[in-house]
């Protein structure tokens, strides 16, 4: 399976590619090659990605200069194969046993990486790298949620999650989950004693991650202080709305100041604030549902794992200056839940609509729509470009809705996927999870469903019994009275009546 999903992209990669991301790589790579890493970041010089990719095309430079198209898309066709490796064995910790025994769980979300249209049009058709710092990210979740605990895992974990930062910032948007992972790991629950130990394993592996972060940028000349405003000057290049982004902000208007100038607001709170503000709160509440939900015995792999990518999804949804490929960090997130089925559907969805706003944003720049040329992508690019995207005006409906359905999934995965994940069938063993206020019926069949069939009628009248206790406490008194006065009659020769 995976020999063929990697003869596909060789197959297409020749035949395709954004030319002016493939072209700026093309020429980073050239002057890494000339000038070194030290000298790299100079002024005057465009380079707006962090010195972690640039490690990959130093390495692509030793290689071939200048390098091919073909050869630059290489790390990220091979970064889907990694990719679909983890979710596959993540999928494989986290699924119940009792669907593992059904269906091949590994190999089926593996699949839903390695042929879904969204994955191959970012890395071989467009040749844009999201994938590696995915593949990191999703490999720290992997290593934190999963698996026996212990320092050196945690510490590999994080130094993964370091490397993913170094190359992408977007990846980070997962970091308050990682942080309530922590802290269930070593301060809940734990005695005061127990505390400080806690305490001093996540100083330590965290301190590790953010020492190898600011070392990765030192060959490239920036220290810790440059590094960090490195980062901030990146993120205020696109300081617009929505930059080609399916999102709240393309519904509301795409490419428009955030910040400054005649910038959009929201109740008077600049567009860039209150993505902010919106974002804060929406991680509140995913954090917040998922502690309830793991107290009350949901499985926590699973619960912190859809967090994580409800989290990464909402960034995407509500943040300003989001570009159309940012959306890919929630689908890989996404990946190893499949086995799920509303999840399913959601990556289902997300993956359509994030193949849209790949299509749109191609033709728009490949076909330099900017100087009002139409849609020239070799047939059949162009096909039914007009009645879905409304051509390559900025702000036409069809794109309007197209956002609004991101927006819509995205709150949604938020706002119920802990549920959704926390109602999965339980691995044997696990206590059986019933939802308050849903009904007697309801109740039964969820136990029904999440009980192997020869335990269904135990683990029900075991409900049922817990309920009705004290009319039941009645009845075994009632039955005890009489037969007390059964055998003190049958010693006195007579029959009792009642």
């Amino acid at each position: 399976m995976f020999s063929l999903a990697f003869l596909v992209r060789l197959l297409i990669a020749p035949r395709a590619g954004f030319y002016g991301d493939l072209k700026l790589f093309q020429i980073w790579t050239v002057r890494l090659d000339e000038v070194g890493p030290h000298r790299f970041y100079a002024e005057g010089q465009f380079a707006d990605y962090p010195p972690g990719y640039m490690y990959v095309l130093w390495l692509i430079g030793k290689i071939s200069v200048p390098p091919g198209f073909v050869l630059l898309k290489m790390p990220a066709i091979l970064g889907d194969l990694g990719l679909a490796l983890i979710a596959g064995s993540f999928a494989e910790r986290i699924a119940p046993a009792s669907l593992k025994k059904r269906w091949p769980v590994r190999a089926l979300v593996a699949a839903a990486v390695l042929f879904n249209p969204a994955v191959i049009m970012l890395s071989t058709v467009w040749g844009q790298v999201d994938v590696l710092p995915s593949v990191f990210a999703l490999w720290s979740l992997f290593l934190l949620f999963t698996g026996p605990r212990s320092l050196r895992r945690q510490i590999a974990a994080l130094l993964l999650f370091a490397v993913a930062i170094a190359m992408k910032p977007q990846a980070g948007f997962v970091l308050p989950v990682m942080l309530y992972a922590l802290y269930r790991q070593h301060l809940h629950g734990r005695r005061r004693s127990e505390l400080a130990d806690g305490a001093f394993s996540i100083v330590v592996s965290g301190g590790l991650a953010l020492g190898l972060w600011f070392v990765s940028a030192l060959p490239f000349g920036l220290g810790p202080v440059k590094l960090l405003d490195f980062y901030g000057n990146a993120a205020s290049v696109y300081s617009v709305t929505s930059a080609n982004a399916f999102n709240l902000w393309g519904a509301v208007g795409f490419s428009r100041p955030d910040s400054s100038g005649d910038f959009v607001a929201v109740a008077g709170i600049p567009a860039l604030y209150f993505g902010m503000l919106a974002l804060a709160a929406g991680a509140f509440w995913v954090l917040w549902r998922a502690h309830r939900t793991i107290e009350r015995g949901g499985d926590e792999r699973r619960i912190l794992t859809v967090a994580a990518a409800a989290l990464s999804l909402l960034a995407f949804a509500l943040l300003t200056r989001m570009h159309e490929r940012y959306m890919f960090y929630s689908l890989g997130f996404l990946a190893p839940l499949v086995f799920v089925r509303p999840l399913r559907l959601a990556f289902a969805a997300l993956s359509g609509l994030f193949v849209l706003n790949l299509w749109w944003a191609y033709a728009y720049f490949n076909s330099r729509a900017d100087l009002g040329r139409p849609c020239a992508l070799p047939a059949p690019g162009c096909f039914g470009f007009g009645w879905i995207f409304g051509g390559f005006a900025t702000d036409t409906w069809q794109k309007k809705v197209w956002s609004v359905a991101v927006t819509a999934i995205a709150i949604t995965v938020a706002w119920f996927g802990v549920r959704w994940a926390a109602q999965s069938k339980p691995e044997s063993g696990e206590r059986v999870r019933v939802w308050p206020g849903s009904g007697f019926w309801r109740k039964l069949r969820r136990l029904r469903e999440a009980t192997p069939a020869d335990e269904t009628a135990r683990a029900a009248s075991a409900w049922i019994g817990s309920r009705w206790a004290p009319i039941a406490a009645l009845g075994r008194g009632a039955d005890r009275r009489r037969t007390d006065l059964s055998r003190v009659a049958e010693s006195r020769g007579r029959p009792v009546t009642m």
